[in-house]
């Protein structure tokens, strides 16, 4: 079977000329590689997805990427965490970018990240998007972190305050 026999539905990609194929509904499609759907006898292979999540400023965790690393994951998505907006040469290609500015003088790099990037999710108070995670995944009530993005610290984090303290 070709990619072009294919077609992507949730995380999962179906045979297109299976007559089952269009009566799938997104609560089914938590099955493994390999299984069959039930009522259809669809073969089912699994999409990984490859996520490049980019910390662009500040030296805390970021807690916006952490979700979004946690949101990934639990979808079964490869996620990396880069410091740097532009790809190292043997990064792989990657099929979602995000990064996150929290301050403006970082907008040189994100539009070195846009550069690299030109479909990069970027967002943060940085850059005048005051769109949330939740908002973007579409659920108002995500509050999962992945902590192990940020190996090196050892505390949890949480919001004491929203916005900066100083303005």
């Amino acid at each position: 079977m070709t990619f072009r026999d294919r077609r992507r539905l949730g995380d999962y990609l179906f045979r297109e000329d299976h007559p089952g194929a269009a009566g799938i509904r997104p609560d089914q499609s938590r099955v493994r590689a390999g299984d069959l759907v039930r009522g259809g006898g669809l073969q089912v292979e699994t999409y990984v997805k490859t996520v490049r999540l980019v910390h662009i400023d500040g030296k805390l965790p970021n807690l916006a990427l952490m979700k979004l690393a946690h949101w990934h994951r639990n979808r079964g998505d490869q996620v990396v965490l880069a410091r740097t907006p532009s790809p190292s040469m043997f990064e792989p290609r990657y099929d979602t970018v995000y990064g996150s500015s929290i301050f403006r003088w970082s907008d040189p790099v994100v539009h070195r990240l846009k550069a690299a990037y030109p479909e990069a999710i970027v967002g943060g108070t940085g850059t005048g998007d005051w769109r949330t995670v939740e908002q973007f995944i579409g659920d108002e009530k995500y509050e999962y972190y992945d902590y192990s993005i940020y190996p090196d610290y050892p505390f949890s984090l949480g919001f004491t305050q929203r916005g900066c303290r100083h303005g």
